[in-house]
């Protein structure tokens, strides 16, 4: 049976949520916003891009796909400044759980919600694992089913497989279950705590803590 994973990175494979947050608002207010809309819950689409053109509309700016390009290489120059004095770790067992899938040839993929210049050297940390050709980011797409599926057909060109019997979405946040969910794919949390009971909440089933210990069976099942 054809099997494709499909991750997401902040708080997925990295530990990361809180610089990336930090730097994306400060990258905000660099580009000219002087009001951004602080409600995080209310976007439609939980996404770098999509924050940034609706925080456009909120400051009754016409905001173009130019000025996406030109806020991401705003934004990439505060990333690299923080990078400076933050070090990114990774989900523990995630490095391990990534090398066996490429080591037994078991097809994954990236979607995420962040610009693809952070979201690259994020993945960076996980070495000897050539991620960006299955990359897909809020770079090229602003809503999250537009990424993942971008990210799916991505997979498909890479391993050259034409379709995928079963695939599985892997991510930490309510937007991960819901696009899972709305792309009618299997999804599995990787949370703790109170993020844990949100997605229970929302009616994931199978949540892991980290990727310690857990075997492909355990996900694919």
């Amino acid at each position: 049976m054809s099997l494709l994973f499909v991750f997401d990175i902040d708080g997925t494979l990295t530990e990361s949520n809180d610089l990336h947050q930090r730097v994306y608002l400060e990258s905000l207010k660099a580009f000219g916003y002087e009001r951004i809309n602080p409600d995080w819950g209310g976007y439609q689409h939980y996404t770098d891009s999509h924050i940034f053109y609706e925080n456009g509309r909120f400051n009754q700016m016409q905001v173009t796909s130019s000025d996406l390009t030109v806020f991401e290489r705003q934004f990439h120059q505060i990333y690299l400044e923080y990078r400076k004095h933050s070090e990114i770790h990774e989900i523990p067992g995630a490095g391990d759980f990534l090398h066996h899938l490429s080591a037994e040839g078991i097809p994954f993929c990236f979607a995420t919600g962040s610009l693809r210049s952070a979201a690259e050297d994020k993945l960076a940390i996980f070495s000897d694992i050539d991620c960006v050709p299955v990359l897909s980011t809020a770079t090229e797409g602003i809503t999250r089913e537009e990424i993942v599926k971008s990210g799916i057909e991505k997979a498909k060109q890479t391993y050259q497989i034409s379709h995928f019997e079963q695939i599985i979405s892997i991510g930490d946040g309510m937007w991960d279950y819901r696009t899972a969910h709305n792309l009618d794919l299997q999804f599995v949390g990787v949370a703790q705590g109170e993020q844990r009971e949100q997605l229970i909440r929302l009616g994931a089933e199978h949540i892991i803590p980290h990727f310690q210990g857990i075997q492909v069976k355990e996900l694919a099942k």
